[in-house]
């Protein structure tokens, strides 16, 4: 697999986020009579549309960040020894 340059995977993420937005267009309006199968597809859209501007604002990975300390830190109430970190 090659590797694309920075300025050619950016082109090539725009243009995906561009054509995602006009599918999702296109779905807003065939689906406006609120058939449940469009909107499923509007929803699966819209998240390819976020993974794809993740990508291309915040570089690859940038959804794979390390958690915030507020959830890794030890709950506030006692917890079985079983599940206790050292």
């Amino acid at each position: 697999m090659s590797e694309l340059s920075a300025a050619g995977r950016a082109h090539w993420l725009a243009e995906l986020s561009d054509a995602l937005s006009d599918a999702q267009r296109l779905t807003w309006l065939i689906g406006a009579g609120g058939s449940h199968e469009a909107m499923e597809l509007y929803g699966r859209i819209e998240a390819a549309l976020n993974e794809a501007q993740a990508l291309r604002f915040g570089g690859f990975g940038a959804r794979h960040r390390e958690p915030a300390s507020i959830w890794v830190d030890p709950a506030p109430w006692p917890t079985p020894k079983s599940m206790q970190r050292d």
